[in-house]
């Protein structure tokens, strides 16, 4: 079952239910209440998306759940620049181009 299908499972929105009432149906980033997510702060291979621990669910507004995700994005491509770069200065070095 793919994960899109999962996040419409029972259990899921039950989960999620859960999350938003013990965060005060408001987003933990900036207090915001309306249109609501539940973010896995991380993920655990071969566990449904309801059987994740409190602390790894956290309760976010839409703005602030896609902004998570585009910092996570640029945080991966900003390592990935540096490692490059060091790969490549490495390679300078003893090369002598």
């Amino acid at each position: 079952m793919s994960y899109r299908r999962l996040l419409r499972h029972a259990q899921w929105h039950q989960r999620r239910k859960e999350i938003m009432r013990r965060d005060g149906f408001r987003c933990r980033r900036c207090g915001k209440s309306g249109k609501l997510n539940v973010h896995h702060k991380w993920y655990i291979y071969g566990r449904q998306p309801w059987e994740y621990p409190d602390r790894c669910l956290i309760t976010l507004c839409e703005r602030c759940h896609r902004r998570l995700h585009l910092l996570r994005h640029v945080d991966y491509f900003l390592r990935l620049a540096v490692l490059l770069a060091v790969a490549y200065f490495i390679y300078l070095k003893y090369h002598h181009v």
